[in-house]
């Protein structure tokens, strides 16, 4: 009696070993969950699978409210073996805390992610903390770097704002664009705390460039489209902060007939929401882009510059943020700054060209050594670059409110 209990024992044994093998190995073809396009009333939750033919979303309000359960249609993301799931729970209640969880798995059989919560923006009210990251460049162990020097309470929600990926290649499936994918999610706890994406330029560039837009959501994105009319560009109210960020496309005037259109795409879309008033009461507005509209040198984007000035010396920015430089810069509002520039032409010629701009608000750009943490009451707007080497205040600027 005694062998044919053991022998029981051990055939349990076996059959959760390989349930557990057959789990690891089916979780192994997912990325995510992760969330996306954060409002005060929703919240999308997204997924990335490989040889998985269903999905679905469990999801109820913390402490109170019945559990629903969401099936998904995956979209596959062309040349690759992925497939992306969106759900967009709308309905949701301000400041409010949501649990949910996914099961994914080929036909027949299914895994069940752990239980994730997240919480809902606040509309104006109260504090809002944000961590930016620039111009990482694929480096995972950079972004690693950052995150020991970042406590759970510093952040609510995660910016990459712009070349996270250096030249996205679609060698392999584009396998290295979705394990920088893996670990940005991963380091940044994106199944709790939304992670928003700003295009920089030099996710423009290599083969997989065009299919980037089908790993994120933002409102305007549609990733069907050509790289150069997937609208990127977004407003996003985040308790007293309301963002506005745009796509400046690529780096200086290369590729005008393809990107100059696109700027003014972008500036009919920023005339509408201006005139709207969207905005217009919160404590503070702030503009973020990958490349700064000016600077002291000529890293800054002015073609997007010339497009979009006009409309944004009237929207009232409080501060503007960028990266590309890859140095800390400060510029202070209505203080001119010339720009010198000089190369040799085809014929060996040497053009020298000296141009003055004068920014209408601050223009921040933080340094590639390090990141931002941004933290926004009602009454200030304060922003800290943390060192990368050692996790000290690099510099900080805090602002009182003026409205």
């Amino acid at each position: 009696m005694l062998r044919w209990y053991h022998l029981f024992l051990c055939v349990l044994v076996v059959c959760a070993t390989s349930l557990r093998a057959e789990n690891k190995e089916t979780s192994l073809r997912a990325i995510g969950p992760y969330l996306q396009n954060p409002k005060h009333d929703a919240m999308t939750v997204c997924l990335l699978t490989r040889e998985i033919e269903t999905a679905s979303l469990r999801w109820k309000r913390v402490n109170g409210g019945d559990a629903l359960v969401v099936p998904a249609t995956g979209r596959s993301i062309p040349g690759t073996a992925w497939t992306t799931w969106h759900w967009r729970l709308t309905g949701l209640e301000p400041r409010t805390e949501y649990a949910y969880r996914v099961a994914y798995g080929p036909s027949g059989a299914s895994v069940e992610s752990q239980t994730y919560r997240f919480r809902t923006l606040d509309r104006e009210e109260g504090v809002f903390k944000a961590a930016l990251f620039f111009d990482l460049h694929s480096s995972t162990n950079r972004l690693k770097k950052f995150a020991s020097h970042l406590e759970p309470d510093d952040y609510e929600m995660s910016f990459l704002m712009g070349d996270c990926w250096d030249n996205p290649s679609d060698i392999n499936g584009a396998q290295l664009v979705f394990d920088i994918m893996r670990s940005y999610i991963d380091t940044l706890n994106a199944a709790e705390k939304p992670m928003v994406y700003l295009r920089g330029n030099h996710e423009f560039r290599g083969g997989f460039c065009p299919r980037m837009a089908w790993l994120f959501d933002l409102p305007n994105l549609d990733p069907a489209a050509s790289r150069c009319e997937q609208e990127h560009q977004f407003t996003l109210q985040a308790g007293p902060v309301w963002f506005l960020a745009m796509d400046c496309g690529e780096d200086g005037d290369r590729q005008p007939e393809l990107f100059q259109p696109y700027r003014e795409l972008q500036r009919d879309w920023l005339s509408e929401v201006l005139a709207s008033g969207e905005g217009e009461q919160s404590p503070w507005r702030v503009y973020l882009s990958h490349i700064a509209l000016y600077n002291e040198n000529i890293w800054n984007s002015e073609p997007s510059r010339k497009c979009w000035e006009e409309l944004l010396r009237g929207a009232d920015i409080d501060l503007a943020m960028a990266g590309h430089d890859h140095e800390l810069r400060y510029l202070t509002a209505g203080k001119d700054y010339t720009v010198c520039s000089s190369y040799k032409n085809a014929e060996g010629v040497l053009i020298e060209n000296k141009w003055t701009m004068t920014p209408p608000y601050p223009v921040f750009m933080c340094p590639q050594s390090g990141f931002t943490l941004l933290n926004a009451t009602p009454d200030t707007l304060d922003i800290r670059v943390i060192n990368a080497s050692d996790g000290s205040i690099r510099f900080q600027r805090t602002y009182q409110a003026k409205r």
